[in-house]
């Protein structure tokens, strides 16, 4: 079975070791890569050949937030109708939720935490 790999783009280490425990548990072979910045994942989407399975974003970072790698994305990388990211958010905030909505390159909005069966739910 080959690796899986997912993208955590979150500034919160705490988030990005429950996404690592998640995998662990998970029933699939996956690998994390993380980034605690936008710009750090933003250099990697320019740099690499492959778009990841999957990847997990959090809009509230510091410095430019997580809709300037979401533009990125979409420039660079987006297939539309096909695209691996998900917004992972602790936002309650309307304005949030929509736009990722809007968006025809996030796949879905999840609401932090994380569920435990988060990568399970992604093999089907």
């Amino acid at each position: 079975m080959s690796s899986k790999q997912v993208w955590v783009i979150d500034d919160d280490a705490i988030f990005r070791m429950i996404v690592r425990t998640i995998v662990q548990a998970s029933k699939g072979a996956w690998t994390v890569r993380e980034f605690p910045t936008v710009q750090e994942a933003n250099q990697a989407l320019r740099e690499s050949n492959d778009v990841p399975d999957a990847i997990l974003l959090d809009i509230n970072i510091p410095v430019g937030g997580g809709w300037l790698f979401l533009e990125e994305f979409e420039q660079l990388r987006c297939e539309k109708g096909n695209s691996p990211l998900y917004v992972c958010s602790s936002s309650i905030n309307v304005n949030d939720k929509q736009r990722a909505a809007e968006s025809l390159c996030v796949k879905r909005f999840v609401e932090k935490p994380l569920p435990f069966d988060f990568f399970d739910t992604l093999e089907g």
